[in-house]
């Protein structure tokens, strides 16, 4: 197994490269998206070159929407290609649509929306030297190479300075104005039990990264049971994103296990820093 220490950004043409590299593990990969031609280019580059990753299949969907490009005999295609990593190339909004519909039905263990990688490997658009690697301006070399791509970073970075203005500064200064707590206060106590045809969590206290451990045991344990799951944080007095990063993981669990899960007792100041980590949508059963 490749690993790889993410001690910064780790682009997804880094990650490409590495398992190019990886003498250790041969890996298959199809490509999926791209310019007309560039996908059928960059599988016969990857080939030419007797390395650990071949290419076992490309593919050119064209323009339609997300639902044209899923059809039986795609998905077929795909899963029948062997491959181990599929790469997605459609455009970020569309390709993220696109694996979010299909990835169910598709066999290949890995998944990704990659982008350019495939125009990387094609040769047909290089990448940005790597001091603008290095000090963050890859984008701005991304643009010179592929003009069209100024709308997207401008609409991004429009999200991006909404975000830091509503949830990112908020958060901050609520941390830095609500301290930590001295040791012993509040601590934070859980109990589970199961009452009739749901699990019950009480929670009290304040919950940090350094507290989880109960909690995670606790999760796992409703998990296995397969219930609906009621969440009374009536005496939670203050979380932060480790808590709600571990709450979204069994949110996400109780959706694949066609569970439910209904958060209640939730005070003004928790819901406050729920919406600021951007995780409202949790209460949506309440």
């Amino acid at each position: 197994m490749l690993r790889i220490p993410l001690r910064q950004r780790v682009a997804g043409s880094e990650l490409m490269e590495k398992l190019r590299a990886d003498q250790t593990q041969r890996t298959s990969v199809y490509f999926f998206g791209g310019p007309e031609g560039v996908a059928e280019q960059a599988c016969r580059q990857l080939n030419f070159v007797n390395g650990p990753m071949r290419c076992v299949g490309f593919e050119c969907p064209g323009f339609g929407d997300v639902a044209s490009m899923s059809s039986n005999e795609t998905i077929k295609r795909i899963n029948n290609s062997g491959a181990d990593f599929l790469v997605v190339s459609l455009g970020a909004s569309k390709g993220q649509a696109w694996i979010q519909r299909n990835r169910n039905l598709l066999d290949v263990p890995v998944i990704s929306h990659l982008g350019a990688v495939v125009n990387f490997i094609a040769g047909t658009v290089e990448r940005a030297p790597s001091w603008m690697q290095r000090t963050g301006l890859e984008w701005l070399w991304r643009i010179h190479q592929e003009p069209a791509l100024w709308r997207r970073y401008f609409s991004d970075g429009l999200v991006f300075l909404r975000l830091l203005v509503t949830r990112v500064a908020p958060l901050a200064f609520h941390i830095r104005l609500s301290g930590s707590p001295p040791s012993g206060c509040n601590a934070s106590v859980v109990a589970c039990e199961v009452k009739g045809h749901q699990s019950e969590v009480m929670l009290s206290g304040n919950w940090k990264q350094a507290d989880l451990a109960s909690l995670r045991k606790c999760f796992r344990e409703v998990s296995r049971v397969g219930l609906d799951v009621c969440l009374n944080m009536n005496a939670v007095t203050e979380i932060d994103s480790a808590f709600v990063g571990l709450l979204m993981l069994l949110d996400g669990q109780c959706r694949r296990q066609s569970t439910a899960l209904k958060i209640t007792g939730i005070n003004g100041g928790v819901k406050r820093q729920l919406h600021y980590c951007c995780a409202v949508t949790l209460l949506k059963n309440n």
